[in-house]
């Protein structure tokens, strides 16, 4: 072998090796990494105003950096603080004996008469089945535990922000420097890169927009109603609608649901009515929200692949996969057209980044 190959051979080891070591202190780290980068696409443009405006990009990206972590760090907070609350309560009386733990065995109870007087109706003996309140007390424990692990798990989530607002700063921040280094790579053409940013940028956007755009409409829609239907705890209704309103298909119906029959339970038929109408609203605000978004049908994905994928990325990304996964979709379905026409690509289109 020759010297020259042999050397080749070693400096391509070398490298290789430094890209995995850098890249194996980063692997905790990827999912926060990965939906900053994405978010980073989605909101360059707002960046670019920002520098339009004589803000200077740093300052600019800082600013938005600020407002997503106060964005998520306001709901979440106040579900922690609640959460940690309960856990306390827990551990002082037992749970059998909280407020929410007598609350819902009286849901259930309720529950359990109403299928008893219908299943007597029709000559049907459910007594087979089982007690619910007997399961849920068997089970007491178990809802201990999660708390536990929930409460242990806030200092790992906590550092998994900070890497996701360092990471979006950096994206945003050094944009143009990325795409440079990643021109100098000469993987890509200048116009093929081009329109792989603008499609990235567009379905970040789109995607990014519509989900949250959605689940907020639909969480304030349900929370407005609910709390003039006697539910007073506002933000928690907000924040578990809007988790929910975050999942394909799915949508708000859960939370709809069970104030829909918390309401019926409690012999409220006005609140029911009006929750039913609540509800009716918040699902057709998804349609309208998307029609206006979206220029025509053939840019939206079918909602059943919209689930699957939100699954899968929930198994892969966790909690993040929430909105990893519409955005990844989007991107799929979008950069399949640069694979198959690339020889069409004009050779002066810009990105803007």
């Amino acid at each position: 072998m020759h010297n020259e190959a042999r050397h080749k051979i070693f400096r391509y080891i070398v490298v290789g090796s430094v890209f995995l070591a850098f890249a194996f202190m980063f692997w905790r780290f990827t999912t926060p990494i990965l939906l900053a980068a994405m978010l980073a696409f989605a909101l360059h443009d707002s960046v670019s105003k920002m520098e339009a405006r004589r803000i200077s990009r740093r300052a600019g990206s800082l600013m938005l950096m600020a407002a997503i972590v106060v964005f998520i760090a306001f709901p979440l907070t106040f579900l922690i603080l609640k959460l940690v609350s309960s856990f306390n309560e827990y551990s002082e009386i037992g749970f059998k004996n909280t407020k929410a733990f007598v609350w819902l065995m009286q849901i259930i109870h309720q529950a359990q008469d109403a299928l008893n007087t219908m299943a007597r109706s029709f000559n049907i003996s459910i007594s087979t089945l089982g007690k619910p309140t007997e399961f849920l007390t068997d089970h007491v424990g178990t809802i201990g535990g999660w708390a536990t692990a929930f409460v242990t798990g806030i200092p790992g989530f906590l550092i998994g922000v900070i890497a996701f607002s360092l990471a979006l700063f950096y994206f945003l921040n050094e944009s143009e420097q990325i795409k440079k280094t990643f021109l100098n790579w000469d993987l890509l053409s200048e116009a093929e890169t081009n329109q792989l940013v603008a499609v990235v940028k567009t379905s970040s956007r789109l995607a990014l927009i519509s989900t949250l755009l959605v689940a907020a409409v639909q969480s304030l829609i349900i929370s407005i109603f609910a709390y003039f239907c006697g539910f007073d705890d506002f933000f928690m209704v907000f924040i578990f609608t809007f988790i929910f309103a975050l999942i394909p298909v799915v949508g708000c119906a859960p939370p709809s649901l069970f104030l829909i029959l918390v309401s019926f339970m409690n012999d409220k038929p006005g609140a029911a009515i009006a929750m039913i109408v609540a509800f009716a609203i918040a699902s057709t605000s998804d349609n309208v929200i998307k029609a206006l978004l979206f220029n025509s049908a053939n840019d939206q994905i079918h909602p059943v692949i919209l689930l699957l994928a939100l699954v899968g990325a929930i198994y892969a990304y966790g909690p993040a996969g929430i909105l990893i996964g519409p955005i990844v979709t989007q991107l799929a379905f979008n950069v399949i057209p640069i694979i198959r026409d690339r020889n069409s690509i004009p050779p002066n289109i810009s990105s803007d980044l």
